[in-house]
C-alpha cells in the first residue's frame, strides 16, 4: 500500500505539485516517493515521504549500489531538501496582482524562454555533455531579458527577472571555466571529472537561486 490519503493531501499542498528537486510544476505528473523504501524498513509516514517528478524520481530509484556510478541520494540529503523546498514555494507570492502590461510580458517569457530556462535548472553537467550551441541560446535569453519590453513594474517579478540573468551569466562562466570542463571537437562541452567535489556546490547553489527566481514566474501565471 501507498502513503494515506491524508498524508497524500498534505504533502501535494505543501509543494503544490512541484518536484521538490528539480522545482518543476507537474501538476497530475508527480510521485510520492518513499524515501527510505518499505523494504528496507521505511513507513508510509509524511517525514518519509517526498513529492518528485517522474524523472527525478527515476533518478532516485536507479542508483545500484552494486555497480556505483555518481553519488547516491542520502536520506538525510532528500530530507534537507525537501524541507527546504517546503520552506521557499511556501514564501513564494502565488496570486500576485498584475496589470495586464505585466501579464502579458510574463507571458511572453514563459512561452519563449520557459522550457529553456527550465532545461537549464534540470541539466548536470556532471553527467552529460553540454551543446555549445545550448549555452549560446541561454547567453540569448538572458541577453534578451535585459530588454526594455521585459521591464516589470512589478517589484517581485522585476528582481526575480534580475536574479534570472545574473544566475545564467554566472552558469555560462562556470561551464567555460577550464578548470571544470573542456571542449570537445564535436560542439560540446564535457566535464572533468577530478573537479567534482569543488563544482558541485557552486553549480548547485547557482541553479538553486535560478529555480526560485523562475518559480516566481511560474506562479504569477
Amino acid at each position: 500500500m501507498g502513503f494515506p490519503k491524508s498524508i497524500q493531501d498534505t504533502v501535494l499542498v505543501k509543494c503544490k505539485r512541484h518536484c521538490c528537486l528539480c522545482g518543476r510544476n507537474v501538476g497530475i505528473n508527480i510521485e510520492l516517493h518513499h524515501i527510505r523504501q518499505k523494504a528496507d524498513g521505511g513507513d508510509d509516514s509524511e517525514d518519509n515521504c517526498i513529492p518528485l517528478c517522474f524523472d527525478c524520481h527515476a533518478s532516485v530509484k536507479s542508483y545500484n549500489k552494486h555497480h556505483p556510478k555518481g553519488h547516491k541520494y542520502s536520506e538525510n540529503e532528500i530530507k534537507q531538501r525537501r524541507e527546504k523546498f517546503y520552506e521557499d514555494i511556501s514564501n513564494i507570492i502565488t496570486s500576485m496582482l498584475l496589470s495586464n502590461d505585466d501579464y502579458n510580458k510574463l507571458e511572453n517569457v514563459m512561452n519563449n524562454y520557459g522550457v529553456l530556462i527550465e532545461s537549464m535548472i534540470e541539466l548536470d553537467p556532471c553527467t552529460e555533455t553540454v551543446s555549445i550551441n545550448f549555452i549560446d541560446n541561454l547567453e540569448g535569453v538572458a541577453q534578451n531579458l535585459k530588454s526594455f519590453k521585459y521591464d516589470f513594474s512589478n517589484v517581485d517579478l522585476e528582481e526575480s527577472k534580475c536574479i534570472i540573468i545574473d544566475k545564467i551569466h554566472e552558469i555560462i562562466c562556470l561551464l567555460y571555466n577550464t578548470e571544470y570542463f573542456h571542449s570537445l571537437n564535436d560542439g560540446r562541452i564535457c566535464f572533468n571529472n577530478y573537479s567534482v567535489n569543488n563544482y558541485r556546490k557552486e553549480m548547485y547553489n547557482m541553479r538553486l537561486m535560478l529555480r526560485n527566481a523562475y518559480l516566481v514566474f511560474r506562479n504569477s501565471m
